[in-house]
């Protein structure tokens, strides 16, 4: 009966995996059960067994979307103009093929002029002979400033182009087809997709120069480990070398607070400083110095010291090596190396 079915309903959701995907009826990211309809025959849907785990990569999602968005704007509009472009060069190919090509009639005007040559003499800009193809009279026109042969090399010569660039014209239209396909294409996988990874790919392939810094700056902050401390601070975490110069050379800003663990390899880490009126917390900043030992060697350590000072501080010459630093200036703190309880993972991309 309703209610045996409906028990039933009830226990399929409840065992069910958790999903998490980007909807792009509702554009924004869904966590609903995997057993729900919306949530299966989709290519991109993330499953897990844990509500938290999901919840987890459901904020994650989101807020990659959040700060994508700007360059899915800048993306939309500059495929949409190129789409524009190219369907205007083809409706305006397609309009001149209708049209049909004028090399024979080019043609047929030059043996006619050459039929009547001696009718003509330079400084006519037309001539009425009858076609004896067609039996009908005919004007052609011609240039004052030519001779009667001239007049009729300049025809055989327009027959000549024509037909070349009527050939030309059906090959170019088959290769605007074949972009405006792509150009399609690229567009739906921006719309089922709006990853930071599809974005970086499609504006590589359209070979999109932005001048807009703060993308450059999302662009950037994708290749971090990110955290944030008691829900309001933000923390990004170098992953090599290479990586620990970006994070400290290009995105880091002048006021940021940035750690490292002293003595021994180990991650760069920055702590956005939003507000530089708005004084940190020494908890924070211990919590970010405990976060920068665990991401060091000396993370099996009880204890680490761990160098932090204020991103102007931090300098770096030609002749270092990648990853390689000095401080101008600097303070210690004493920190377990582990990830607060406090401290949200956000994602690593």
């Amino acid at each position: 009966d309703w209610r045996t079915n409906t028990l039933k309903i009830i226990e399929s959701i409840f065992y069910s995996d958790v999903a998490v995907f980007f909807s792009n009826s509702k554009n924004r990211v869904v966590m609903m059960p995997s057993s729900f309809h919306e949530a299966q025959n989709l290519k991109e849907v993330f499953t897990y067994k844990s509500y938290f785990d999901a919840l987890n990569k459901f904020i994650s999602l989101q807020e990659s979307l959040d700060k994508t968005k700007p360059l899915v704007k800048e993306l939309e509009k500059n495929l949409n103009k190129k789409i524009e472009n190219l369907t205007n060069k083809i409706n305006s190919l397609i309009a001149k093929l209708k049209d049909g090509s004028k090399e024979n009639e080019y043609f047929r005007d030059a043996q006619l002029i050459l039929e009547n040559i001696n009718m003509i003499k330079k400084g006519m800009k037309e001539i009425i002979v009858k076609d004896s193809e067609s039996g009908l009279n005919k004007k052609i026109k011609l240039i004052d400033k030519l001779s009667p042969y001239e007049n009729v090399e300049m025809l055989f010569e327009k027959a000549r182009n024509e037909k070349i660039n009527f050939q030309k014209s059906k090959d170019l239209i088959r290769i605007l087809q074949i972009e405006y396909e792509s150009l399609i294409k690229k567009s739906d996988t921006l719309e089922i997709s709006p990853s930071l990874e599809n974005i970086q790919h499609l504006r590589k392939s359209l070979k999109i120069k932005s001048n807009m810094k703060a993308n450059n700056r999302i662009e950037i902050q994708g290749n971090f480990r990110h955290f944030v401390i008691n829900e309001k601070y933000n923390v990004y975490v170098g992953k090599d070398s290479k990586n620990n110069d970006i994070l400290t050379t290009r995105f880091a800003k002048q006021n940021d607070y940035w750690f490292h663990a002293r003595s021994v390899s180990g991650s760069h880490v920055v702590l956005r400083v939003e507000n530089s009126k708005e004084p940190i917390p020494k908890s924070v900043l211990k919590k970010a110095a405990s976060i920068a030992a665990f991401y060091s060697k000396a993370k099996t350590s009880k204890l680490v010291s761990v160098s932090y000072t204020l991103k102007k501080y931090v300098s770096k010459s030609k002749n270092m090596q990648i990853g390689q630093v000095s401080l101008l200036k600097e303070q210690v703190i004493l920190v377990s190396p582990e990830i607060p309880k406090d401290c949200r993972f956000i994602n690593e991309m």
